[in-house]
């Protein structure tokens, strides 16, 4: 059985997924949360501790399940969204970001690899 204070948070995320689903993050207000989520603006940060608490939280609970899914994710993909193009954007930030890494940690062991040759 779920708890009251759980059953809170959901209600919370589900709304605040809602909302930041069809709007910019940016574009996002106190009062649009409380609207939609159906609480008030301390019982809401009562749960998460700020706006960017709340979207991380988001993100945590529903997009790494929806992109799980691969026939959800191509769904998806059609519908363009300013919370799905926030996410793709990520993604591929996240992607360069490990290319970088992988390509630094090759020319670092070619490098000791010709380092050691030397010896």
């Amino acid at each position: 059985m779920i708890s009251k204070s759980e059953e809170r948070r959901n209600q919370i995320l589900v709304g605040a997924f809602k909302l930041f689903w069809v709007k910019e993050y940016a574009d996002v207000t106190t009062a649009d949360l409380e609207e939609i989520i159906g609480l008030s603006r301390g019982a809401i940060y009562y749960k998460v501790k700020n706006k960017e608490g709340l979207y991380r939280a988001v993100i945590d609970k529903f997009v790494f399940e929806l992109l799980s899914n691969s026939l959800e994710r191509e769904e998806l993909a059609s519908n363009e969204t300013p919370f799905l193009s926030f996410i793709m954007n990520e993604l591929n930030l996240m992607k360069e970001r490990m290319n970088s890494v992988r390509n630094s940690l090759i020319d670092a062991n070619s490098t000791r690899s010709h380092f050691l040759a030397l010896l």
